[in-house]
This record gives structure tokens, sequence and C-alpha cells, in this order.
């Protein structure tokens, strides 16, 4: 057992992620119990760090039998600190991948994911980097998903888009964001993303696209247009969104004014608050000058 522990501490110094799984292959509970028993012993030998997240050798060793015990004390049904110290670990200069797949062992699912997809930014199925084949993972898509995506992205349209919608059982609710990601790598343009995306509706899925200030408010209003009721609005609000970040104050101006009297005090304050935080150009000196500021 020492032998086992000095090597697996020995490459946790040199910034390995120290996963315990490499010594708890033996699940009798006298093993566990003799590897608590030396791994609580070391650390208490140790010297605590004068700050939580400098990177030494016996920083690292200490953290190491930290989410050792962590994980032994998880693996028992007892409280434990197991994501708090992962997350010290990765902090002090661990691999992002082996974090991620750490954070998928403690079914952390949703966290590894934004985490990840943090880290990648826009290249999220980009590669076969250990960070992405860690996503992969996490999103658990159905096998063939991204094939049938990337050929999606060779001819897009409405039909094949449902099609893609409807491929596979999707756990996590998030196959169209998935889908828009890998479209987004195979060099589809955005109004064209846009105009699948909007078919799930005025949600975030068409956020981003509209807050970057490629699509045109008039493809955003067009949509508006042929909705009705709540929808309707939601759209619009969104069309207002899209002018602003193309610095078109016209028709900023224009689609709230048509919006103002259907919206409540709070309501109209966060469109301003949108309107303001996306405004490129002029924008937000008209929207001043116009009194249309949020309080």
């Amino acid at each position: 057992m020492d032998v086992a522990l000095d090597a697996w501490l020995l490459a946790a110094e040199f910034g390995e992620w120290p996963d315990p799984e490499v010594l708890l292959v033996d699940t009798e509970a006298a093993w566990r119990e003799a590897i608590r028993v030396e791994a609580r012993a070391r650390m208490d030998a140790l010297p605590a760090p004068i700050h939580p997240r400098v990177s030494t050798p016996l920083a690292r060793r200490r953290r190491a039998l930290a989410f050792l015990l962590a994980t032994l004390d998880d693996a028992s049904g007892e409280p434990s600190r197991l994501s708090e110290i992962a997350r010290e670990i990765w902090l002090s200069g661990a691999g992002d991948a082996a974090y991620v797949r750490a954070l998928l062992d403690m079914g952390e699912r949703g966290l590894a994911q934004s985490i990840a997809r943090l880290l990648l930014g826009e290249e999220i199925f980009e590669g076969d980097g250990d960070l992405t084949d860690a996503l992969r993972e996490s999103l658990r898509l159905p096998p063939g998903f991204e094939q049938a995506a990337r050929a999606l992205a060779e001819a897009p349209s409405e039909k094949g888009w449902c099609a893609l919608m409807r491929f596979g059982d999707d756990e996590g609710g998030r196959r169209p964001e998935h889908a828009l990601s890998i479209l987004a790598q195979e060099g589809v343009d955005a109004e064209t993303r846009f105009l699948l995306a909007s078919l799930e509706g005025p949600g975030p899925l068409v956020y981003g696209l509209i807050q970057s200030g490629n699509i045109d408010a008039r493809l955003v209003e067009q949509q508006a247009r042929e909705t009705e009721g709540k929808e309707c609005g939601e759209w619009l609000a969104l069309a207002a969104e899209a002018a602003a970040a193309q610095a078109d104050d016209v028709s900023t101006v224009r689609l709230y004014r048509e919006l103002e009297g259907t919206l409540g005090a709070i309501a109209r304050q966060e469109l301003l608050e949108r309107l303001h935080a996306v405004a490129q150009g002029g924008v937000a000196e008209t929207l001043k000058r116009l009194g249309l500021t949020p309080h």
C-alpha cells in the first residue's frame, strides 16, 4: 500500500490529476480503511499552505491527500468537501479535462458541461483534445448525432433541422444548442443558423446570435409578424435588440415604441437594460436623448 500511495502522491506533486480510483480498485473495506488511516497520518504531518492557491509540490501533495480522504467519505455516504477540493486542485494548475471528468464522476454533469463549454468557447466540437472528449462524455449525445448535424450543415433546411431534433434521445434537453454549435463549426452563416433556431421559438437559443450583431433586425421582426400573442411581443423585443446591436437607432426606437404600451413597468425597464447592454454606434446616445434609459 505504501508503495502505491507514494507513487500516486509523486504524480500529484508533478501536477497530474490525483485520481483516487487508482488506489481504490480493491473494494475491500479493510483496504479502504487502511488507505484512510495512512492518508490522514500523512496529511497531518504536512505543513498547511500559507495561501490556499499556492502550487508547490507539498501543497499539491496535501490537496491530493485531502481529495482522497473526501472521496472515501463521499463513497461511504459521509459529508465531504469533494467538489470544493477538486476545484482547488484545478485552480492550482491541474488539467481542465481531468477536472471536468472528476465533476462527472461526482454527478455534477451540468457544472461539468458549463465549465467545458466556457473553456472551449466556440470550438466545442473541434479537434480531438482531452477537454473536447470530456465534454462529449458529459453531453451524452446519441451515437451519430454529430455526423447528422454535419450532414445538415452541407444543405441546411427546415425539414433537416426538424429531423435532427428528433434524432435519438436527448437526456439533457440541449440537443438544439449542440446542433447550432456544430453548424457554426461547419461554417453555416449566422442568419441561416438563426432561421433554424427560430423554429424552436423566441428563447435562449437565439439570444446569443441576436446579441452578436450578426442578425438583421428585419429578419427577427419578420418572425414577430408571423406569430401572435405573447410570442409576437417576445420577437419584437428581440428585433429591437438586433437593431441596437447593429447600430440601427431608428429601428431600435421604432420597435421599442411599438412594444412600450404593451409592457408593464418592470418589463419596460428590463427591455431598456437589454437594449443598452447590446447597443452599438450611437444607439445608446439616441436612447438617452429620448429619455429611454433604465432607472
